[in-house]
């Protein structure tokens, strides 16, 4: 069984409901949504790390917050999975009194 077919079926039994499933499996199957650039003052680099858990090459941007973490990902048996630059995703917000509703979008 590959990785996704796996991360599929573990996220089947972890999700509450099938609006959660879906997002899931969208981020799963798609390809990174942008490609990752170094910036031009030279404080983030462009890495590109091949990861066996993934049996894909993952993208980072921060070489001191995200590529750690993208190694310590790698490493620890508890994260199933590792996915550079997924899909948008978006949340409705509500105030208190439930008379404004705003929509966010999460990258």
């Amino acid at each position: 069984m590959d990785a996704n077919c796996l991360l599929l079926h573990k996220a089947k039994q972890l999700t509450k409901n099938d609006k959660g499933f879906e997002l899931v499996k969208k981020a799963i199957n798609s390809e990174p949504a942008r490609r990752v650039k170094a910036s031009k003052n030279g404080k983030n680099y462009a890495i590109r790390f091949p990861s066996r858990k993934m049996a894909a090459i993952i993208q980072a941007e921060s070489s001191t917050i995200e590529f750690p973490k993208l190694l310590e990902a790698e490493n620890k048996s508890k994260i199933l999975g590792i996915f550079d630059q997924p899909p948008q995703a978006s949340s409705m917000l509500r105030n208190r009194q439930e008379s404004q509703t705003q929509t966010k979008a999460h990258s």
